[in-house]
C-alpha cells in the first residue's frame, strides 16, 4: 500500500477518527504521540503558555508532564502537500488523558 493506494488514505482516516474518538495511549510507558496538521508556531505558543518551563522550542515541561516536538515535516497526498508535525506526550496515564484532550479542544476546528 503506498501514499496514493486509495485503501492506504481510507484506513489513515479511519484510524486518525478512530483516535480522536478514543483515546488509549500506545504502550504502557504512559507516552502517547500525535501527528497534527496545525502549524509548529501554533503548537509551540501553546504549550509555552501551559508549561512550567521550556527547555528549547522541542521540549516543555509541566507539572508531572512532559511534551516534545520530534518532528516536522511534509505529507504529500497526491497533489497535496501538508505540514506535519509530529508530539510526543509523557504522563501518567490520567495526566496523558487530560493533556491530550486539552490540545485537541485547543486545535479542534470544523473546517476553518
Amino acid at each position: 500500500m503506498g501514499v496514493n493506494d486509495p485503501q492506504a488514505k481510507f484506513l489513515f482516516f479511519f484510524d486518525l477518527l478512530f483516535d480522536l474518538i478514543y483515546f488509549q495511549p500506545v504502550n504502557f510507558m504512559n507516552e502517547y504521540t500525535i501527528i497534527s496538521g496545525i502549524p509548529r508556531k501554533k503548537i509551540e505558543e501553546y504549550f509555552k503558555a501551559i508549561s512550567n518551563y521550556s527547555m528549547n522550542e522541542n521540549k516543555f515541561i509541566g507539572n508531572e508532564w512532559e511534551i516534545e516536538i520530534t518532528r516536522e515535516y511534509i505529507s504529500k497526498i497526491g497533489s497535496l502537500r501538508l505540514p506535519k508535525v509530529s508530539i510526543l506526550f509523557r504522563a501518567n496515564s490520567e495526566k496523558l488523558k487530560t493533556l491530550v484532550s486539552d490540545f485537541r479542544l485547543k486545535f479542534l476546528s470544523a473546517g476553518g
